[in-house]
């Protein structure tokens, strides 16, 4: 994929993906060539909510 801007916490894919296709959010560093995954579902409202930091005025 081509990464693009970042917001706050997200990340723009600019290109890359099909649609149907997923990306990983979390745990990418656990990630080894071959592995099979099992993919939770997840929301644009869920992904993009504000951190605990971002609540606190940390």
């Amino acid at each position: 994929v081509d990464v693009g801007a970042k917001i706050n916490r997200l990340q723009l894919i600019s290109s890359g993906l099909q649609p149907g296709e997923s990306v990983v959010l979390e745990g990418v560093q656990k990630l080894k060539n071959g592995m099979t995954i099992k993919p939770l579902p997840s929301t644009f409202e869920e992904i993009a909510k504000p951190s605990p930091a971002q609540h606190s005025g940390v």
